[in-house]
């Protein structure tokens, strides 16, 4: 029988992550009460539910998933420990600056469970003054708060593999030997995520003479403020790679409301069904404006 105190971490075999004080730890069970509820109720696991305990200390209990008894206890580094306290993380969109805009954002660990993240961009790094284009972004900017629902459900980690093989084999293999540490942020994840997106956009307007004034319609450019607001339900997975930088990527699907309101000039513009915030493209009519995101990020860790 073994007593413990101090902020330990015991790691199940279903992926859940506790924060706990450990009180008792026996070859069956474990009992430990909340780190979050010091005087609240005390709890018993059986060690057949468990994978590994971190202790406070930094000691590590590993379990053996066959046997369910304890198969290895090491001390961890401290270049391990410094790794394990980072559980933030800085993000940058990797490809935005190809598509017009910069991208990043925030993430942090909320609870064993959810991570919360949002993203923000300015959209119009490169001023394209061509008017031969019938749409011309001018400048803008999106937010993207979201919660990422932590999960390790095997067709959300094998189905984004298949949408982008080469990123996630080669990932997977980089992160081969660090899964013992099993960092927090290292997950497959569920991603309710909300899009608020504004720009200026200039565009080709008609204008429709009054009868029997020839040509009877003759085209202008105007510009536009565009406002839209989605909620996209993403599929996504991210891993630590060298133990500080991490790789996120996800792909997601939802629905939209948009607004197209004039801000210079007269006329209407073409509704081509088809528009693009930089979070998420508008893919069908007004009517039934359905949205697609998806994305590329790394991020570094930190405290």
């Amino acid at each position: 029988m073994v007593y413990c105190y101090g902020q330990d971490t015991i790691f199940k075999k279903n992926k859940d992550i506790i924060q706990s004080k450990v009180l008792e730890i026996t070859e069956k069970s474990i009992r430990y009460k909340l780190f979050s509820d010091p005087e609240g109720a005390i709890f018993t696991l059986p060690v057949t539910e468990i994978q590994q305990i971190r202790l406070s200390g930094g000691t590590v209990i590993q379990y053996n998933t066959k046997t369910n008894y304890k198969d290895e206890v090491y001390e961890l580094t401290d270049r391990e420990k410094l790794i394990l306290e980072k559980q933030k993380s800085y993000m940058v969109d990797a490809f935005s600056p190809l598509f017009n805009h910069l991208g990043g954002g925030y993430q942090w660990l909320m609870n064993s469970k959810i991570i919360g993240e949002i993203k923000a961009g300015y959209i119009g790094i490169v001023k394209n003054q061509s008017i031969d284009n019938e749409v011309i972004t001018k400048y803008g900017l999106y937010v993207t708060p979201s919660l990422k629902l932590k999960t390790d459900t095997d067709f959300v980690k094998y189905s984004l593999v298949a949408i982008s093989p080469l990123i996630g084999i080669a990932a997977l293999l980089l992160n081969k030997k660090r899964k013992r540490l099993m960092h927090p942020l290292n997950s497959s994840y569920l991603k309710p995520q909300l899009s608020l997106a504004y720009k200026r956009t200039n565009e080709t307007v008609f204008i429709t003479n009054l009868p029997g004034v020839i040509p009877s319609r003759i085209s202008s450019r105007a510009d536009f403020n565009n406002y839209s607001i989605a909620l996209n339900f993403c599929l996504g997975h991210q891993m630590l790679i060298a133990d500080f930088l991490l790789l996120d990527y996800f792909l997601g699907m939802g629905y939209g409301f948009y607004e197209k309101k004039i801000a210079n000039g007269i006329g209407y513009p073409n509704d081509y069904g088809l528009d693009y915030y930089h979070s998420h493209f508008i893919i069908t009519t007004r009517t039934v404006p359905l949205t697609l995101t998806m994305g590329i990020s790394f991020g570094i860790l930190a405290r």
